[in-house]
């Protein structure tokens, strides 16, 4: 058995897929099926496209119904917001209007203090199945939907056959594992494609230990700050790294507390290893926004495997647990 590769890119990043397999031909038929999967899952819930089906409910005009998929992200969307007290909060996408990181500009407080009015899943109108976003509000899945996507293309290979392999959607990582036999161990591997990531594969499968990831340095996008394996289950990280301006030395990154309106200063990143790559997703996001003392204690007691990154004193502190 060997395993085959393909990269592409898609939902705004690098996009790569590994499988086992026995036969190229059946393979190729899989990876089409995923990627269809994770263009399907763009085309429907891109905020950039205009005739998606978050675009309708943004477009503020009457009660919109949603078919049993948008109804399931919203529901979870919905159950996010009520246990994290509305700091995981998918109207908050707004303040991207009011933060110009290219200009590396602070905007005015009576600017910010407008923009959250705009801002609180509690003014939704959502009734199980039929959504309606107020005026001047809008939806945006970015915390959600890719990560809901990799455990789709999971399920997608799971009914193909796959009993071996690694999603990984711009870094939000799920494994397909079992242990190998010596029969079936790795003894290639075959690249349709070129790829890269954040979080990385960053060697072979090993048989019984599964995928080595490597978790991307906060401050050194070249090198890992540490590594993990993955047999089964999901990784995700947050970190303040994608995009950011320091200033006045405060760093200033993309992910913005929907209560405060700026952007969060705790943790460095936070990896989250969950059985769905969804709850990983929600958790490393919810571990960024918590200052460094809550998010250990929130990541501990939600029982899950992490790590979780700060700077103290130009130095990066490793939290594993």
């Amino acid at each position: 058995m060997k395993c085959y590769q393909i990269s592409f890119h898609a939902m705004g990043g690098p996009c790569e897929l590994r499988f086992f397999h026995h036969s190229e031909k059946s393979v190729r038929k899989v990876f089409d099926a995923c990627r269809n999967e994770v263009l399907r899952f763009e085309k429907k819930y891109s905020r950039y496209l205009e005739d998606s089906v978050l675009s309708k409910i943004n477009q503020h005009s009457n009660a919109t119904k949603v078919d049993s998929e948008t109804t399931a992200i919203l529901n979870y969307a919905q159950t996010a917001y009520q246990i994290s007290d509305g700091l995981f909060d998918i109207s908050s996408g707004v303040l991207r209007t009011i933060w110009d990181f290219k200009s590396k500009l602070i905007p005015e407080q009576k600017v910010v203090n407008n923009c959250l009015k705009r801002i609180g899943w509690n003014k939704i109108n959502w009734n199980d199945g039929e959504i309606s976003v107020p005026k001047d509000m809008e939806l945006d899945f970015g915390g959600i939907v890719k990560e809901y996507a990799a455990d789709a293309v999971k399920n997608i290979a799971l009914n193909s056959g796959i009993t071996n392999g690694l999603i990984n959607l711009g870094g939000d990582i799920v494994a397909i594992g079992s242990e190998l036999t010596e029969e079936t161990k790795l003894s290639s591997s075959i690249s349709l494609k070129e790829s890269n990531g954040s979080a990385f594969a960053d060697s072979d499968y090993s048989a019984n230990q599964g995928w080595p990831i490597g978790i991307r340095h906060p401050d050194n996008s070249d090198k890992a700050c540490c590594r993990i394996n993955l047999l089964h289950g999901a990784v995700a990280t947050s970190g303040d790294y994608e995009k950011f301006f320091i200033q006045n030395g405060r760093r200033y990154c993309h992910i913005f507390n929907p209560k405060t309106g700026y952007p969060v200063s705790n943790a460095a990143s936070v990896t989250v290893i969950a059985p769905l790559c969804i709850v990983a997703g929600t958790l490393s996001t919810l571990g960024m926004l918590l200052p460094v003392k809550d998010a250990i204690a929130f990541l501990k007691q939600s029982e899950v495997t992490f790590i979780l990154t700060y700077r103290e004193e130009d130095k990066l502190k490793i939290v594993r647990d």
